[in-house]
């Protein structure tokens, strides 16, 4: 009788084991597994540039601003700094707003320029079908077709509407 305890009590033993084996062979496993994606990850995203940072070709300067999201507005790290909303999707005004952009930048003293896009998801809140031209906060912030707003200690100091007048005031 105390052969078969023994005998059960060493089946149990080794299916005890057994399991055991199976459960930190399969932790190892996933831990490989997230530790290839992390690797992976971490690699792609060191070859891509800031995705903040957009860089694009206009002839033969190259331009270089920063895209935010419409809720940062208020709270640049600079003086003075001017945001330009508009809707991105539309291509023929993305181009001409690029080129003035471009323009104004190539000027000796130029201030920091942050583009909007209008289309995202994430700026949708703050499109409107009336514009406020004197926003003292972010809540207050509605933008009706391109705008641009200049900035200097992070309160509206200019705001400025259509295409037209964005591009005068950066010429």
């Amino acid at each position: 009788m105390t052969k078969s305890i023994k005998k059960n009590n060493k089946k149990k033993t080794n299916n005890v084991s057994k399991e055991i084996y199976s459960i930190v062979k399969l932790l190892v496993i996933v831990l490989v597994i997230l530790g290839i994606f992390y690797f992976l990850t971490v690699y792609i995203t060191s070859k891509k540039e800031n995705k903040y940072v957009k860089e694009e070709k206009t002839g033969n300067v190259d331009i270089s601003y920063q895209e935010i999201l419409a809720g940062s507005s208020f709270n640049i790290d600079e003086e003075e700094y001017i945001v330009i909303y508009y809707d991105m999707s539309d291509k023929d005004l993305k181009s001409n707003i690029t080129t003035s952009i471009s323009k104004y930048e190539s000027k000796e003293k130029h201030l920091p320029i942050y583009t909007v896009n209008m289309s995202s998801a994430f700026n949708k809140k703050y499109n409107s079908s009336e514009s406020n031209n004197n926003p003292s906060s972010l809540e207050e912030l509605s933008i009706s077709g391109p705008t641009l707003i200049k900035f200097s200690n992070n309160e509206v100091n200019e705001y400025i509407e259509s295409y037209d007048n964005i591009k005068e005031y950066l010429d």
